[in-house]
């Protein structure tokens, strides 16, 4: 009797024992062990709010010349 209940007690620790409370890695952790805490809305779309100010890449529309470049034909 003592030692089944041992052995419960064992079982029980192993199922229990994550790596925040051993020295496994973090990777052999059961996937469903820890929720996640859901996010509240909060009523806004996702992006740039109303007023915000935008920042652009600046570009350089006045172009002057173009020039082309291709590899040699011979290595």
């Amino acid at each position: 009797m003592v030692d089944l209940q041992a052995q419960q007690q064992e079982l029980l620790e192993k199922i229990n024992r994550t790596s925040k409370n051993s020295s496994s890695p973090p990777s052999s952790d059961l996937p469903s062990t820890e929720k996640r805490p859901e996010k509240k809305k909060t009523g806004k779309k996702r992006g740039g709010q109303p007023g915000h100010n935008s920042y652009l890449a600046p570009g350089n529309l006045n172009v002057n010349s173009l020039t082309r470049y291709s590899p040699p034909t011979n290595y």
